[in-house]
């Protein structure tokens, strides 16, 4: 007794909506490729050198429109939307 008919994973008072609403315009998408771990300061653009070999993990990363070009015969630069998080000094 006590539990959700066929859920018994649940507690008895459990909350079953949202904590908060969803923010208007919030693309789950969009936050994961700026954000890499677990910081969320403030948004940057920045242009990383990488090796051709990588193009298909940026573009993974950070979805198709994704600024490249080349750097030279073995590498590009991706600019790319993160955000940066603190650094110990």
């Amino acid at each position: 007794g006590g539990h959700l008919p066929g859920r018994p994973d649940v507690p008895p008072g459990a909350v079953r909506e949202r904590f908060c609403p969803r923010p208007e315009g919030y693309d789950i998408g969009k936050y994961c490729r700026r954000v890499f771990s677990m910081y969320d300061g403030a948004d940057c653009t920045v242009e990383l050198k990488c090796e051709n070999g990588l193009m298909d993990d940026i573009v993974d990363r950070f979805g198709e429109q994704v600024q490249t070009g080349r750097y030279d015969s073995s590498h590009f630069t991706a600019r790319v939307q993160v955000s940066v998080s603190p650094i110990d000094v």
